[in-house]
């Protein structure tokens, strides 16, 4: 029997490592052992005494429990934690303030942001007055469910990757993850980007339990937002991916006389203008207020600063185009 791990090269592994990596190459299976791969190599499995097949019950739970949606699909929940992956290897200005136990549950939390996402933002769930609303109150109603639906396999014995974790070790796991999740919903975006920048021009202190947690969120805000960070081909697949989304979405509202948000609309706000507004008012902001504490990210805001560059020399050159990276939640 061929191993299933074969594909796992010294090469794979390095390229694992940087932003350049391309997981649209790779199938679900592979994206599986990947996973796995990252978890030893930050030494998850070993701090936390992760049970080999408890591992991969939960990593192939995962893969089962995103939809095949152009853009909120599992390589997104994939993209997200290998871009925190390259953080927490990379930079060494990450480790000093984050322990691993703060690491562990940031990283989680990446692969959890998203499950069971249908493609339909919180704006039309509250608009159509989906069961999600009405579950959660019209509150964060996506980033609820998706925190919910982690945990909901993580109760399971055998995809229970904490099943070893002290009470309290728990008790802090959830509480990072419960807050990285809902911190992922664009209506809150602002209000923790001020927050952290307060905090870093007061002085951001390791000591703190706050402040860590904090940039926990912070770090997973980022990442969900990061596709920008990698080479252009893989950077437009991604934003094409989301603009087909939002045109569906579009597509049901229209049908079901619900209102439309003009950045989804391709009609109104074409790729390149809307991935300029994207990245100048959001992703920028953010990728720089991270910078301020961790100045080793300097090259992956360099990174989105040609990215703005290249759309702004896009729509210059034409103004066709549909959707955007934009406010995907």
């Amino acid at each position: 029997m061929a191993d299933p791990r074969s594909f796992l090269t010294p090469d794979v592994k390095a390229q694992l490592r940087t932003v350049e990596f391309n997981m649209l190459e790779y199938e679900i299976e592979q994206l599986v052992y990947l996973w796995e791969f990252m978890f030893h190599d930050l030494g998850f499995v070993d701090a936390f005494s992760i049970e080999p097949d408890i591992l991969l019950a939960f990593l192939v739970a995962l893969t089962r429990n995103y939809n095949e949606v152009p853009f909120h699909n599992v390589w997104h929940a994939f993209s997200v934690s290998q871009m925190m992956y390259t953080l927490f290897c990379s930079l060494e200005s990450v480790s000093p303030f984050l322990t691993t136990l703060e690491k562990f549950s940031t990283f989680v939390a990446g692969l959890c942001h998203d499950l069971d996402h249908q493609g339909l933002n919180n704006a039309y769930q509250v608009n159509a007055q989906t069961p999600l609303a009405m579950v959660y109150n019209d509150v964060s109603c996506l980033e609820n469910h998706h925190c919910s639906h982690g945990f909901a396999i993580l109760s399971s014995p055998e995809s229970n990757i904490f099943l070893y974790l002290p009470p309290s070790s728990y008790r802090e796991v959830r509480r990072i993850m419960v807050k990285c999740i809902l911190a992922t919903d664009m209506a809150n975006h602002f209000r923790i980007k001020d927050e952290f920048s307060k905090v870093v021009a007061a002085g951001f202190s390791m000591a703190d339990a706050a402040h860590r947690a904090l940039l926990c969120t912070i770090i997973l805000m980022c990442c969900d937002i990061s596709n920008e960070v990698r080479p252009t081909p893989v950077a437009r697949e991604w934003a094409e991916r989301l603009a087909l989304e939002f045109s569906l979405q579009v597509e049901l509202e229209r049908s079901a006389g619900l209102p439309v948000a003009p950045f989804m609309d391709p009609v109104q706000t074409p790729l390149a203008k809307s991935q300029i507004g994207f990245i100048s008012g959001v992703l920028l902001p953010l990728w720089r207020e991270a910078h301020g504490l961790l100045p080793q990210i300097a090259d992956y805001v360099r990174r989105i600063e040609a990215a703005l560059e290249y759309w702004k020399a896009e729509e210059a050159s034409s103004h066709g185009g549909s959707g955007s990276e934009r406010m995907s939640h």
